[in-house]
């Protein structure tokens, strides 16, 4: 007994010493990454309670544990990795009804002009339903429209006009109602710039419609105007401060030029007037009073153009905004330009005003022919309608140096867009090179702190990105210089804030099927498709002589031949 005891006393020693080591496989739990939209998407706290009920009910599958995962899933707004190199399963919130605001738009404007904030509202399973959607600023509702939904997959474009009440950025949101279903609601902000539109109007001949436009301008404080016409062969009368002729120079400091008449327009001058669209960004009106020469038409690469005459005058729909006129020239208005102005012809509509963009800038052809004719009947808005077109215009042009922030509205800890551009015709030039200026940016605090952005160089010559994480609530100002040049962007930050929510229905389930994933709105379905992946397979490892009860059992043996020893009288 005591030498059985002694050997097995020394084995466990040996064991111990050479330290053998037990390995199998087997099945290892099912890791699991879930992709949450970011907390100011419309849809966070419900993927919040969806995750919650997901982890509750899979009790086999590890949520976010850290490891490796074998699956994802997403839920909408989420960010997915590229490539993601595992299945991905989109979770969608179960229901029929879904009321979201998909996008919106609030373009920059002047103090005292009206804004029109554009908004795509989406609605699922409310066909013969009727949505009002609201414009709020301040806690007030400012401006409204109602929809009524003709089908159950159905989009609507509202627009809603608000008067700029002082320069500065001004929050407002977007909300959308309907019976049976939860409101939609996102925000954006609208900046109002405390400056003038420069305009510059050019006429190689005298022409009506040329002048009842500039009038309709000069009536209004927004605008500061100056114009030139060529009265006669050799005789050219300008306003004060207007340029003498068409330079390069001389244009760049104004915003867009409206042209009248160019038929009568010289090969210079056609060079002045299109390097002041390509190279400073301007826009470029063209307001004929006959038919576009084809010349002309080859020359700014325009749409084709019909005539058309009419006894009874169509109406020109520009925006909420409508004129008359007899006398017009139509364009299909199709790819590669934008329509601004459209008249109903039957069941279908044609471009009365086009955009067509051109380098960094654009040129504007209205044919309205004969508008100026109507501008005293009370169906037509001849006045307000230039006034809009000319003051979007001249917005859009760029200024000499830029920042922007997207969104201007965030809530903490959403990712933030800074975009720093440099004109073209702000960098500095050594012979035939141009360079780029360095350029700073900043996030400043109402404390004054200041706190760098790292720019990079993006898609274009002199545009510049940088991102940032919004922080705490507060208004902070993005700072940025070139050279003697500076600019800032107010970043509002606010908890509560809502974004709207885009519709990536079609690249989720693009990527769920590249992947072997699949889109699902039931959570027991998700679990189970989950349950049906092969597990992963794992090495599992012992190591028998380093567990404590090694070390009790090597004790044990010893204590016990000690004890058989002395039973037997032995020492």
């Amino acid at each position: 007994m005591r030498r059985a005891l002694r050997l097995l006393a020394f084995a466990v020693a040996a064991a111990a010493v050479i330290d053998p080591a037990l390995t199998w496989r087997r099945p290892a739990p099912l890791a699991v990454e879930v992709r949450m939209p970011p907390a100011s998407h419309p849809e966070y706290d419900l993927a919040v309670a969806l995750r919650g009920r997901l982890a509750a009910a899979a009790d086999d599958v590890l949520i976010d544990s850290g490891a490796a995962p074998s699956a994802i899933v997403a839920f909408s707004g989420a960010t997915i990795p590229e490539p993601p190199g595992v299945p991905v399963f989109v979770l969608r919130p179960p229901g029929a009804k879904e009321l979201r605001i998909r996008e919106i738009r609030a373009p920059r404007a002047a103090f005292g002009q009206q804004v029109e904030v554009a908004a795509v509202v989406k609605a699922v399973g409310l066909r013969g339903a009727t949505s009002t959607i609201e414009l709020h600023q301040a806690g007030a509702v400012v401006s409204s429209v109602t929809h009524t939904w003709a089908g159950d997959d159905d989009t609507f474009d509202a627009r809603l006009a608000v008067a700029a009440p002082a320069a500065g950025v001004h929050p407002v949101s977007v909300v959308v109602r309907a019976p049976g279903v939860a409101d939609a609601r996102a925000d954006t902000a609208v900046n109002v710039e405390d400056r003038r539109c420069r305009i510059l109007f050019f006429e190689p001949r005298p022409s009506w419609s040329l002048t009842f436009v500039r009038r309709a301008l000069e009536a209004d404080p927004l605008f500061e105007v100056a114009a030139i016409t060529r009265t006669s062969r050799g005789i050219t009368a300008t306003t004060a401060g207007a340029p003498v002729s068409l330079t390069a120079a001389a244009l760049e400091r104004y915003d867009v030029i409206v042209g009248g008449a160019p038929e009568g327009v010289t090969d210079a001058e056609w060079d002045a007037l299109l390097r002041f669209v390509a190279v400073r960004g301007g826009r470029l009106v063209l307001v004929p009073d006959v038919p576009l020469p084809q010349r002309v038409r080859t020359r700014l690469a325009l749409p084709a153009l019909d005539e058309v005459l009419v006894e009874k005058p169509l109406s020109v729909s520009v925006g909420s905004l409508s004129m008359l006129a007899t006398e017009t020239l139509l364009a299909p208005g199709g790819e590669g330009s934008a329509v601004l102005g459209s008249v109903e012809q039957g069941s279908a509509a044609r471009a009365a005003i086009v955009a067509v963009p051109y380098d960094e800038g654009g040129v504007i052809l209205s044919g309205v022919l004969d508008g100026w004719r109507f501008r005293a009947d009370p169906a037509s808005q001849f006045e307000l309608a230039w006034r809009a077109l000319l003051a979007d215009a001249a917005f859009a042009a760029p200024p000499p140096f830029a920042v922007e922030v997207t969104p201007a509205v965030a809530r903490p800890g959403d990712d933030v867009l800074v975009t720093v551009t440099v004109r073209s015709t702000e960098f500095e030039t050594a012979g035939r090179a141009a360079h780029v200026p360095p350029v700073r940016a900043y996030l400043v605090g109402g404390g004054g702190g200041r706190e760098m952005i790292r720019l990079w160089p993006a898609d274009g010559a002199g545009v510049f990105e940088g991102r940032l994480k919004a922080p705490s609530d507060g208004r902070f100002v993005v700072s940025a210089g070139a050279g003697e040049r500076t600019a800032g962007a107010v970043l509002i930050v606010r908890d509560d804030t809502v974004h709207p929510a885009r519709d990536d229905s079609a690249t989720l389930a693009f990527l769920a099927e590249a992947t072997g994933g699949r889109v699902t709105t039931s959570l027991e379905g998700l679990r189970d498709q989950l349950r049906a992946l092969r597990p992963p397979v794992a090495d599992a490892r012992l190591r028998p002589m380093r567990s404590p009860w090694a070390a009790v059992m090597f004790a044990a043996l010893l204590c016990g031949e000690w004890a058989s020893r002395r039973r037997s009288g032995l020492r």
